[in-house]
């Protein structure tokens, strides 16, 4: 049993194929409703746990609390990051909105200049 095989000339790169079939298969597009109810569970939690910071007080239980928190605002620094590529809507104004209250207000760092170092390179 023998095989063929035919190489063809294309131009572009080999990943041109690939991306071709990713976009086809819809993987690339937005879901904006998707990252809407993230985001609302994501700062829901996030305001159950600093509550239950609040009421644990000074006590050694408040060390336990740690581990939620880490885990969500982890998942605001995703949410900062998806925004500063505009990946979760079609409004650069909206992307700008979520990426300053996640980054700036939520985790403390500058949306802005993440942003700015993203676009530069």
């Amino acid at each position: 049993m023998t095989s063929t095989v035919t190489t063809r000339t294309t131009r572009g790169s080999g990943f041109a194929p690939l991306l071709r079939e990713i976009k086809n298969a819809g993987l690339l597009e937005r879901r904006t409703a998707a990252y809407g109810i993230s985001i609302a569970v994501n700062v829901g939690l996030m305001a159950l746990t600093w509550a239950a910071i609040a009421a644990v007080g000074a006590s050694w239980w408040v060390v336990l609390l740690a581990v939620p928190l880490g885990i969500l605002t982890t998942r605001a620094a995703f949410f900062g990051h998806d925004a500063g590529h505009q990946q979760i809507a079609s409004s650069r104004r909206l992307h700008d909105w979520i990426g300053v209250l996640h980054a700036d207000l939520l985790l403390g760092m500058s949306y802005a200049w993440w942003n700015d170092k993203v676009i530069s390179r």
